[in-house]
């Protein structure tokens, strides 16, 4: 299932048996370029390696081959941009280990060509960005991107700190918290390289800035506070 699309024109889904070398293909007509002539349109997802995650997306005359991290199950036609004449291609795969994936497409009347790919629940918002969250251990990150009309791609925006601000309790005493005082966890600042090992790996070296219910201001990275607050943990 698509998850928090706004724009959403088609999107066309696949039903496939797994026979080798299966492709399945879906054709329809728009105009992606805005030249007022409809552009016909088909992808053929194909069983290679053992699954469906390779394929070829067709407009007109050009073919693309491509490939997801997980099985293909169709395309949406989007519109990142409201303010210009184009409207763009995004191959989606529902990924069972994560969130939903696209990769975008952009035809010029001429060529494909990819524009980015996103890895986090996804929202068009028609101005040239498109949101995504990303689910951490126990907070939602939110950063966006900007597609480049120069560059012709979208830009991640580089963020190092974001905002949280919720309630949590103090389960076990640390610091100078006792077991039973309640912070409000206000922002985290995103670590660079952090050398650990085990759950939450990538995260442990995040500094977490909270506030006491007295207005006492205190910092814990997420090693830290794992067993001493009561953080609803993603598994």
């Amino acid at each position: 299932m698509i998850k928090h699309i706004l724009l959403v024109v088609f999107l066309i889904t696949f039903h496939c048996t797994l026979s080798a070398q299966e492709v399945t293909t879906k054709t329809q007509s728009v105009d992606l370029d805005g030249d007022g002539i409809q552009d016909k349109i088909s992808l053929n997802i194909i069983y290679a390696g053992g699954d469906y995650s390779s394929f070829l997306l067709m407009i007109n005359n050009k073919e693309t081959l491509d490939k997801h991290s997980y099985n293909v199950d169709g395309y949406a036609i989007i519109d990142i941009d409201k303010s210009d004449n184009q409207k763009e291609i995004a191959v989606h795969t529902p990924n069972a280990n994560g969130p939903d994936e696209y990769i975008f497409y952009r035809y010029d009347g001429e060529n494909i060509k990819r524009i980015g790919s996103t890895h986090s629940f996804t929202k068009f918002n028609g101005d040239g960005t498109i949101d995504v969250e990303t689910f951490k251990s126990f907070w939602t990150k939110h950063d966006w991107y900007t597609y480049n009309k120069d560059m012709g791609e979208l830009e991640w925006t580089s963020k190092k700190e974001y905002s949280i601000n919720e309630e949590y309790s103090v389960i076990e005493s640390f610091a100078s918290l006792e077991k039973g005082d309640k912070i409000n966890i206000t922002k985290v600042i995103v670590s660079d390289d952090c050398n650990k090992t085990g759950a939450y790996s990538e995260e442990l070296c995040d500094v977490f800035f909270y506030t006491t219910e007295d207005g006492i201001e205190g910092s814990a990275t997420l090693e830290e506070l794992i067993g001493k607050v009561d953080l609803p943990l993603q598994p």
